[in-house]
């Protein structure tokens, strides 16, 4: 039983003397008659080992850049108040001069009944590949928002080229070491014609003296509207038909042209040009032409598209621009870099098997993440959540299966249309380590565990019969999918990272 401790009476005195003293009590102090409580602390014994940082780690550190500032003006009047405002007053006048000399307007009184669109100020510093700001642009673009369907506009889909086939053209470049030449079309959008009639404000700071009321009747397309992409790429369509191009019937922004053992492919992605052939000469006259029918800019050899860069036969991806651009979004200008460090583009799980060589089919196929190869480099790659709730690896795999089949089917016929690859009629591989999705893949079995599968994905049997892909087991050693699943040993690991195709760029840079 526990000793009794008496207790102190303290009697605390309020500020009041209206009140009457409370009285609470507090314990006395205890004494501890424990002699090892007054002993110093014991010190833990400490190791001599001389500590190092392990080998993986010698690369990283932590630098600190000064990212550029890349604050473009928002409006007319931070632009004349910007430290660039000089750069910003030469371009907006470039853009003027571009609108007179293609008549995009007329000033008109406004008719009854008519209310005007707005416009505005659109400001942007180009960058190179290394950041740095090569040119100023100033862009007067239309409040297209304030547009109403049916009465200012009627259709507004535009073509553009896919990444994927700028990348598969890349590709065949490379390898056939064709010339690539970059062009760009000044004020694209002037050179669309519109059926419809359109009233617009005049732009700030270009207010004509002595016709402040008057404004603008659009007689071409402008930025902004919502017809202006569609106007200009029905233009330039009618444009290099008639020049001699064919349209590729899977890839409308992409055109070749073929004389002999000439060719030339042109690519459009929005208002820039691609110009990939095997002759300088032809190319040239294709400039030359190109130049005559809209107001051009030329870039001469191409060397930084889309973030792929090359040099020589070797095209890479350099995102450092992109990632830059999301660094100053986020403030961030501390950053962690490992020298050699891979970064994988995707999952590969489809290859065309005689493209590339067929007899090392290092493919995996896991879930829904797909890459396709041509010439040994990445040119599709996708990866996303599949829509159904897959109950069985099978059925997850088989699903995943059918997504890149029906992707092999497009690049297949992309191939055949571009007669340049001579493999193209035969069938595209896929590989798969799951022997019940590859079984089902040909015909219906094992009806217990895929009876409920969608009948969409049996598209997979359609295709695989029709003779456009085949499915073929791989073994789990050969799968390159596997270090994106699971923890391997090293030499697997490092073997997976070969047969894709990564390597270590430092030596490169």
């Amino acid at each position: 039983m526990n000793d009794f401790v008496p207790r102190s009476r303290i009697v605390l005195n309020e500020m009041s003397g209206d009140t009457i003293p409370r009285e609470v009590t507090q314990p006395n102090p205890i004494v501890s008659s424990d002699p090892t409580q007054d002993q110093q602390p014991t010190i833990p014994r400490r190791s001599g080992r001389v500590r190092t940082q392990p080998e993986r780690y010698i690369g990283l550190g932590e630098s600190v850049e000064n990212l550029p500032d890349d604050d473009d003006p928002y409006t007319y009047k931070e632009a004349m108040e910007d430290v660039d405002s000089r750069h910003w007053q030469k371009a907006m006048q470039s853009e003027i001069e571009s609108m007179f000399d293609n008549k995009v307007w007329s000033l008109v009184d406004l008719p009854k009944g008519i209310k005007p669109i707005g416009c505005k100020w659109v400001y942007k510093r180009k960058r190179g590949m290394d950041g740095k700001v090569e040119t100023f642009k100033a862009r007067l673009v239309a409040k297209g928002y304030t547009q109403k369907e049916g009465i200012d506009y009627e259709e507004t889909f535009s073509l553009m080229a896919m990444l994927k086939s700028i990348r598969i053209l890349l590709s065949i470049a490379a390898s056939l070491d064709l010339e690539i030449w970059q062009m760009d079309v000044k004020t694209a959008f002037l050179n669309g014609s519109l059926d419809e009639s359109i009233y617009m404000m005049q732009p700030e700071g270009f207010i004509e003296k002595g016709q402040v009321d008057k404004v603008c009747k659009l007689q071409k397309s402008i930025y902004g509207l919502k017809q202006a992409s569609r106007s200009w790429n029905i233009r330039f369509d009618q444009a290099v038909k008639g020049f001699g191009f064919i349209q590729n019937p899977d890839e409308p922004c992409v055109y070749k042209r073929i004389k002999g053992d000439k060719l030339v492919f042109l690519i459009l992605y929005v208002d820039d040009i691609l110009l990939i052939g095997n002759d300088v000469g032809v190319l040239t006259s294709v400039k030359e032409w190109l130049a005559k029918q809209f107001d051009m800019k030329d870039l001469g050899e191409a060397s930084f598209i889309l973030g792929f860069n090359r040099n020589l036969v070797l095209i890479t991806g350099r995102q450092s621009s992109i990632f830059s651009s999301i660094l100053r979004e986020r403030e961030i200008i501390c950053l962690y870099t490992l020298e050699g460090i891979w970064f994988p583009l995707g999952i590969q799980i489809l290859i065309s098997n005689q493209i590339l060589t067929p007899e090392n089919p290092h493919q995996g196929l896991c879930l829904l993440l797909e890459e396709q190869q041509l010439y040994g480099g990445v040119v599709i790659w996708r990866s996303i959540k599949q829509s159904c709730i897959a109950d069985s690896t099978m059925e997850a795999e088989y699903v995943a299966a059918c997504e890149a089949a029906k992707e092999a089917v497009w690049l297949r016929q992309f191939l055949i249309d571009l007669e340049v690859v001579p493999s193209a009629n035969k069938q595209i591989t896929i590989y798969c380590d799951n022997s019940g999705a590859v079984a089902n893949s040909k015909e219906p079995r094992s009806h217990k565990r895929g009876k409920h599968i969608e009948r969409k994905y049996h598209l997979l049997r359609e295709i695989v019969q029709r003779g456009d892909v085949t499915i073929t087991k791989i073994a789990s050693a050969e799968n390159l999918a596997d270090p994106f699943t699971k923890a391997l040993p090293q030499k697997s690991f490092d073997g997976h990272l070969e047969n894709m195709g990564l390597r270590d760029m430092t030596h490169l840079l």
